[in-house]
């Protein structure tokens, strides 16, 4: 248990590095699962953001090694991203799915179903799990709201 928790520990070190470990070139096609959220945060909020993190390291971590994915965390309240709130058509806090080809955004998937899961981790960590790899498997260039 104590090593599994220092394994987690260290992913989630390294996760916020969006090049990917030193020494490693990133892969062209990179998919950023990323949570935005506001200022003030509910306890969904907070819960949604803890079992998504947990999913994609528990679940992705080959991936996240090698820079092929990344998690992300965006508060929309701060000045340099509220366009995002726009840009991802969003009403509060999501899970969206950014597909991104070198420094391009290519495409990207809002994760809606997300809120009606948050009474059951396992039904959320199944959805999100689910969700990332048909995203992953499915190419195309337009974004889908």
């Amino acid at each position: 248990m104590i090593r599994r928790l220092l394994l987690l520990g260290l992913l989630l070190a390294a996760v916020p590095a969006a090049a990917g470990p030193p020494g490693k070139s990133s892969p062209s096609r990179r998919v950023t699962v990323t949570f935005l959220h506001r200022d003030v945060r509910c306890r969904d909020c907070l819960r949604m953001e803890q079992w998504g993190r947990d999913a994609v390291v528990s679940v992705f971590a080959p991936e996240l090694a090698s820079g092929a994915m990344a998690w992300r965390v965006v508060n929309l309240d701060a000045d340099d991203n509220l366009r995002l709130k726009h840009e991802y058509s969003l009403r509060t806090s999501s899970l969206v799915l950014v597909e991104t080809a070198g420094d391009k955004r290519v495409r990207w998937s809002r994760l809606d179903g997300a809120w009606g899961l948050l009474k059951s981790r396992r039904a959320f960590t199944t959805y999100l799990t689910a969700s990332i790899r048909s995203f992953r498997r499915e190419p195309g260039p337009s974004a889908t709201p």
